[in-house]
């Protein structure tokens, strides 16, 4: 049975989205923070607002969070999340690239949100970060280095088979 769009439209589909932003060192490392309202690590960004795009609110949470202003560089990988007991609607996690900044001494870090920026060795991040946003990082930077884009499902590739690279950016398909 078919829903007239309207009426399809009017439901609306319930989901929030997140933008994080892979800031890494001349070494590779990746920036790690430390947020003051929750015990988990994470990598610079958060919820994306309304009519906000993910890259606007990429920059908007490195400005805000380490109080630079970095052109934030491509989509590295998006990771899809159900419902959770955690939060009642799915979500979908956009990691973009930061680019590359020598040292963390370029931040002024907003005490009010985060305790420290760290450069740490890709291995240490990812423990650190813990299973789901250590894994997206993971990812990213396998992005990273691939020249693609990752679509994940619950911080891991889906099962199902299908494709989960993005265009290929090295063959000019974007």
């Amino acid at each position: 049975m078919s829903v007239p769009i309207e009426e399809y439209v009017a439901q609306g589909q319930p989901f929030r989205a997140s933008a994080g932003v892979l800031i890494r060192d001349e070494r590779g490392r990746p920036l790690v923070v430390q947020p003051t309202y929750k015990t988990t690590w994470e990598i610079p960004g958060g919820l994306i607002d309304p009519g906000e795009a993910p890259h606007q609110a990429a920059a908007r949470e490195v400005r805000e969070e380490l109080g630079v202003i970095l052109p934030i560089g491509r989509l590295l990988c998006v990771d899809h999340s159900g419902p959770s007991e955690r939060n009642s609607h799915s979500m979908f996690h956009f990691i973009l690239d930061g680019g590359v900044v020598d040292s963390p001494d370029e931040f002024t870090v907003a005490e009010d949100e985060i305790v420290r920026a760290v450069y740490l060795p890709t291995a240490d991040a990812i423990q650190l970060l813990g299973p789901r946003v250590g894994a997206r990082v993971g990812f990213a930077l396998s992005a990273l280095d691939e020249r693609s884009a990752l679509y994940l499902h619950n911080g891991a590739l889906p099962s199902n088979g299908g494709d989960t690279h993005g265009a290929d950016l090295a063959s000019g398909d974007l």
